[in-house]
């Protein structure tokens, strides 16, 4: 099935109805890429984890159960120090670019789908679940969590229409249900949701698969299920027995921040906007008018609005805003025409939660040039906290300091900023410790230090 014969995609004027939706995936994915250069996935784990990846040139081997998550989004910076590049920039901006890759990918997935003939409603669902889920947690770019959107969204289109597919296409279900099954613990729950859309919404094509004796289909079908039910169970294993008992309290104590978030906040409230806006056509003035204000003060007092801490517990949006989304994309909105004036709509009021987010990113930058001003610009050697004082910043992490010394500092670090006192060292200790002397390019004090 064609765009032009889809029955829920109206091309009412000369341009096609997803051109606002590929509009906005364009400005959404730049603003990853925007976090990226600046350097924004050193946030968090990210430092502790570019480093270990620089010493062992492998990906990270920290959780067992999230061990696929390591491998999709470190396999390009892995990739290329084998091949024997040593660029510090390039470096930093490969590490972080793996980890938006699965965005573009799943994006492009989902769109070709929908132009064969697939539920026009995935596309804004996930750009919607980018803007409201990927996002807000951004200050932990590099997060395990971050894949379970990408990685689920483009095995909604098989689940919807099964019976469209051929055997070789369910190959790719399969290799999404493999990367699913060690990704992150709250993959259970849409691991389930998924078993839950074929029993209820794919009954009447599975059904028809069998009439059809399309078994090698209903086998690889199956072979999914089987692998959604071993994903659940690893999960749960891990949830009951996590790797540190303290992550699943953080991660309960991160429940009660969600709301906190103002780039959660303003999606949501863009998505009210664009509701209303479709009810009362007249009222879409006032509404932009609104979101631009909103967005104008989350800009003007952006160092109140966001802190790290609040966008890393907003992980906890996997749990409970993923499967809710989901649900809403299959049995809501499913049924949905898509026109160029509702996906127009759509990408006006979907610019405010980016407006917000580009605000936390100057946040971060903020604190990420004064990390490298005193990494690469000074000569202090290692720098207590009770001097440097970043730790009070609203977007620093107290124990990331050594690690994101070197990292921002390279190829020219000339002071490593310690922790405060009483803070683990991770990954190393700079009091007995300095690691990739070629890759930091150490100078002063530093240089002479054994």
């Amino acid at each position: 099935m064609t765009l032009a014969s889809s029955p829920r995609l109206h091309q009412k004027s000369c341009c096609s109805p997803l051109l606002p939706f590929d509009c906005l995936a364009a400005a959404i994915l730049g603003t990853l890429l925007w976090s990226v250069l600046s350097n924004k996935q050193f946030s968090a784990d990210g430092a502790s984890f570019f480093i270990e990846i620089l010493r062992s040139r492998d990906v990270n081997h920290i959780a067992w159960s999230r061990q696929f998550s390591y491998e999709l989004g470190q396999w390009p910076l892995v990739l290329v120090l084998h091949w024997g590049l040593s660029n510090a920039a390039l470096l930093r901006f490969i590490f972080g670019l793996g980890y938006v890759l699965p965005f573009i990918a799943a994006y492009l997935i989902v769109r070709v789908q929908v132009t064969k003939g697939a539920v026009p409603a995935l596309l804004p669902g996930y750009l919607f679940g980018m803007l409201s889920i990927a996002l807000p947690s951004d200050f932990l770019l590099v997060g395990e969590s971050q894949f379970l959107l990408p990685l689920a969204w483009p095995m909604l289109a098989y689940l919807l229409q099964p019976g469209r597919f051929s055997s070789a296409a369910w190959l790719l279900p399969i290799a999404l249900s493999v990367l699913l099954t060690r990704m992150y613990e709250t993959q259970a729950v849409t691991l389930a949701l998924f078993g839950l859309i074929l029993a209820l919404r794919s009954r009447a094509q599975l059904t028809a698969l069998a009439r059809q004796r399309r078994y090698l289909v209903l086998g690889l079908i199956c072979l999914c299920i089987a692998l959604w039910v071993l994903g659940a169970a690893i999960a749960a294993y891990w949830i009951i027995y996590p790797r540190d008992p303290a992550n699943r309290g953080a991660f309960l104590h991160g429940l009660a921040h969600t709301a906190q978030n103002a780039v959660f906040d303003v999606s949501m409230l863009a998505a009210l906007c664009f509701f209303i806006g479709l009810r009362v056509p007249k009222t879409r003035g006032v509404l932009v008018v609104v979101l631009l204000a909103i967005s104008y003060l989350c800009w003007h007092e952006r160092f109140d609005f966001f802190n790290a801490q609040i966008s890393f517990d907003s992980r906890v949006l996997t749990l409970l805003w993923l499967p809710p989304l989901i649900a809403l994309s299959v049995w809501r909105f499913e049924a949905c025409a898509v026109t160029f004036g509702v996906a127009l709509w759509f990408a006006v009021v979907s610019v405010a939660p980016l407006a917000v987010d580009l605000a936390s990113t100057n946040v971060w930058r903020d604190y990420a040039s004064q990390v490298t001003n005193w990494a690469a610009r000074r000569d202090d050697g290692l720098v207590p906290a009770s001097v440097h004082r970043l730790d009070r910043h609203p977007a620093s992490w107290n124990w990331t300091f050594p690690s994101l010394s070197i990292a921002l500092g390279a190829p020219h670090v000339g002071s490593v900023l310690e922790n405060a006192l009483g803070v683990a060292w991770q990954p190393f200790n700079p009091a007995t410790e300095l690691p990739l002397a070629s890759f930091a390019g150490y100078r002063g004090t530093l240089a002479r230090q054994p």
